[in-house]
């Protein structure tokens, strides 16, 4: 017999420091709410219907996927941890509504009133933007594991911290770089090249930089993920290395997200190769990415 349960994540690090959570509960919708916990942490709340509740998969799949459809909102990773708790609920209205944790932190100013005002306003607007992103794609995810895949080593090289990135920064480039061969790859031959191929077409869709420092720019970026990975040459990789890919990565999972409300992997990939040869398939191509990025509301 199943039982509705509370599951409950703490987020941290989701904005600059100082800045606390924007909302004192925020629902993402009747199964799924945030609310603040103090000056540094905010928790999730995931009702879930199951007979062990700490076994179940699907809240954590859900954390995650807010988790890294924020990221792709608003270019930031927060930390995530699970409270490994569950607490039983009489109905979906009490999901949330819990008592809230009274400890507090106390916070050096290191804002004007001005500056915490704008950037409140500007994490409310993340969050808001995330809940409207995900409810568009969360039934696309279930059906589209190659993005959830991608959106999760997205979210993953966005993890670096600033303080301590040169010790990291290696592992983040080749996640990111990962996360391109999660869109664009449908087999073990010449992934460099069709990963090069496909990206550098679908991202000159809606970028100003020609064809060929595309397909150049991210060929290189493979060829220096395959030499970190299997010791091939000494890679050093820069904060601007890191930034490309994670870039690149980015605006080809906007674009691939778009495509595949009418689409799945196979479809898009097949699209994009029609589309190399053939310029009328390239327009339809170019006008299906921007419907999509409109109906996404980017």
């Amino acid at each position: 017999m199943t039982t509705l349960y509370e599951r409950t994540y703490t987020i941290s690090e989701f904005y600059a420091s100082g800045i606390a959570f924007p909302f004192e509960r925020f629902e993402f919708d009747p199964s799924v709410s945030f609310r603040k916990k103090n000056d540094e942490h905010c928790t999730a709340c995931i009702a879930v219907e199951s007979e062990e509740p700490l076994s179940d998969k699907r809240s954590e799949e859900t954390i995650i996927d807010v988790a890294t459809i924020y990221s792709l909102v608003t270019n930031h990773s927060f930390h995530l941890q699970s409270d490994d708790a569950a607490h039983e609920l009489r109905s979906l209205a009490e999901l949330g509504r819990g008592p809230r944790a009274s400890a507090t932190i106390s916070i050096q100013p290191k804002y004007s009133e001005e500056q915490l005002q704008r950037h409140s306003a500007r994490l409310a607007a993340g969050w808001e933007k995330t809940r409207d992103v995900w409810s568009k794609v969360k039934q696309v995810l279930d059906d589209r594991q190659f993005l959830r895949r991608s959106l999760f080593y997205y979210y993953r090289s966005g993890l670096v911290p600033l303080q301590s990135y040169e010790r990291n920064l290696d592992a983040a480039f080749v996640d990111a770089v990962i996360g391109l061969e999660a869109l664009f790859n449908d087999g073990p031959q010449d992934i460099s090249y069709k990963l090069a191929i496909r990206a550098a077409l679908l991202l000159s869709c809606f970028r100003k930089q020609g064809n060929n420092d595309l397909f150049n720019s991210l060929k290189d970026i493979y060829g220096r993920r395959i030499n970190i990975v299997h010791g091939i040459k000494r890679e050093v990789v820069k904060w601007s290395d890191y930034e490309l890919a994670r870039e690149y990565l980015r605006d080809s999972l906007k674009s691939c997200l778009g495509l595949a409300f009418d689409g799945d992997k196979e479809n898009i990939l097949s699209l994009i190769d029609q589309a190399l040869v053939n310029p009328g398939t390239r327009e339809k191509l170019s006008y299906a990415v921007k419907q999509g990025l409109v109906r996404l509301g980017w």
